[in-house]
């Protein structure tokens, strides 16, 4: 059983795996689409498709993602690794180094909280975390062994 709220599809063990294929299956329907159109359109319209479509659809609910197992992992990566490829055509031994999709789910999860501790967040974002104030090394006592 499968509830899809705010476009995320969460199953009742919340393993992602349905999320993960629904959002793999419609990447590579968009990329495909965008494929079709390239060569009707100028360069900047298409890195601007592919961001649009893709790239950023790619980031929405990724925090989600974070804790999922790597082999789940690993086919967001490889829609982000097609993307990059019709952003930025090479020949086929090229080597293409996008940053992985584990760093972008970690950069998203450490930006809400620079934001919740800039206190720039949302506040049902704020209550969810509690901040931790060290005391100064004068406050301490002195440690006996």
């Amino acid at each position: 059983m499968s509830v899809r709220n705010l476009g995320l599809i969460l199953d009742n063990t919340l393993g992602m795996g349905k999320q993960v294929n629904y959002i793999c299956k419609s990447y590579y329907y968009q990329t495909r689409c965008i494929g079709l159109i390239g060569k009707y359109i100028n360069d900047k319209t298409y890195k601007t498709l592919v961001q649009a479509l893709i790239i950023s659809r790619l980031d929405h609910g990724n925090a989600l993602l974070y804790t999922i197992a790597f082999s789940l992992k690993n086919r967001p990566q490889r829609v982000k690794n097609c993307a990059e490829c019709l952003v930025r055509p090479s020949h086929k031994r090229e080597y293409i180094s996008p940053v992985p999709v584990c760093f972008r789910l970690l950069c998203t999860i450490l930006f809400h909280t620079f934001k919740v501790l800039d206190e720039t967040a949302p506040v049902y974002l704020s209550d969810l975390i509690e901040k931790y104030i060290l005391r100064e090394c004068s406050d301490l006592s002195p440690i006996h062994f």
